[in-house]
C-alpha cells in the first residue's frame, strides 16, 4: 500500500472510475445550505466532503486532491480562500477547479479580481431560487471541462507510453 503525504479526505478510486467520478470539497460554513448542496453533488454521482473554511487549508496536501473545490465565499471565508488560491498558485498543486458560490451578486471588478486569483466560476446563490438547476448546469459545465482534462491527460500518457515501446 503505497505511502500518502498528507491526510485522505476522499477515499482513492480505481483509474477507471476516475473519468467518470469527480471528488469535490465543498467549503460551506452553513450546514443546512451544505447538506443540500452535497445531496446535489452526490446525486450525480460525485464524492462529496464538507469542510469548514478553517478546514480548508488541509485541501493543499490531501491524497488524493480533490478534483473540484465548491467555496460559499463570503466575508468571513474570503481570506481563507485567498490563502489556499494563493498556495495552490505558487506550489506545484494539483490543479483543482474551483468554484465560488456568493450571498449576492458580486461587483464586476470583484469577479475578476477573483478570477485572476483562480476562481474558475462564481455563481450568486439568490440565483438559485429554492432550484439547483442553475448550480447543476454550472457544475456541468466543470464536470465537462475536468472530464475532457483528464481525457487528455490519459491519452498523452498512454502516447508517451506507446512512444517509449516503440523506441525499445
Amino acid at each position: 500500500m503505497p505511502v500518502q503525504d498528507g491526510p485522505a479526505l476522499l477515499p482513492m478510486m480505481p483509474a477507471s472510475v476516475q473519468i467518470k467520478v469527480l471528488r469535490i470539497a465543498l467549503v460551506c460554513a452553513e450546514n443546512e445550505m451544505g447538506r443540500r448542496l452535497a445531496a446535489g453533488l452526490e446525486a450525480r454521482g460525485h464524492q462529496v466532503i464538507m469542510l469548514s473554511h478553517t478546514e480548508a487549508g488541509s485541501l493543499r496536501e490531501a491524497v488524493p486532491p480533490p478534483d473540484a473545490v465548491v467555496w460559499h465565499l463570503n466575508h468571513q471565508s474570503a481570506a481563507a480562500a485567498a490563502t489556499l488560491l494563493d498556495d495552490l498558485r505558487q506550489t506545484a498543486a494539483p490543479e483543482m477547479a474551483v468554484i465560488a458560490l456568493t450571498d449576492q451578486p458580486e461587483a464586476a471588478a470583484r469577479v475578476e479580481a477573483w478570477l485572476k486569483r483562480g476562481i474558475i466560476d462564481f455563481l450568486p446563490l439568490p440565483m438559485l431560487g429554492g432550484s439547483d438547476d442553475a448550480l447543476a448546469a454550472r457544475l456541468a459545465i466543470v464536470e465537462h471541462s475536468l472530464f475532457k482534462r483528464r481525457e487528455q491527460a490519459f491519452m498523452d500518457a498512454n502516447a508517451v507510453s506507446a512512444v517509449q515501446r516503440y523506441e525499445e
